[in-house]
């Protein structure tokens, strides 16, 4: 199904247009499996994967053994990311999972070191 609705393509064209460059740390909130976080470490970014499933998480940690990802628990609500921490934050079929979408992308906002207008 993944490959059905969100084909290579369009992460690559998400990582292009958000610019992220090697070394940039990046955000994948809702991070499922890693769909977005296998091609921010394509792009050379260190990852940080949020999800609220620890077993998702878990996928994660054994799927990307590399030091660039790291994993953290939390909702939509309250990342458990500092203001300004990361340059990008990316979100995949996620907020149709959220009681409040403004609200997550409100939050995935304050996490981010570059000017976003909302």
């Amino acid at each position: 199904m993944q490959q059905q609705f969100f084909p290579d393509e369009v992460r690559e064209i998400a990582i292009s247009t958000a610019q992220v460059a090697p070394g940039d740390l990046a955000a994948d909130v809702g991070a499922g499996s890693g769909f977005i976080t296998e091609a921010l470490i394509g792009a050379g970014a260190r990852v940080i994967a949020v999800d609220q499933s620890q077993e998702m998480l878990n996928v994660i940690r054994h799927k990307f053994t590399d030091a660039s990802v790291e994993v953290r628990q939390g909702s939509a609500d309250a990342l458990p990311l500092r203001d300004a921490e990361v340059k990008q934050a990316f979100a995949n079929m996620y907020l149709h999972h959220v009681e409040e979408p403004a609200e997550a992308i409100r939050e995935m906002a304050r996490t981010c070191n570059r000017a976003v207008s909302l």
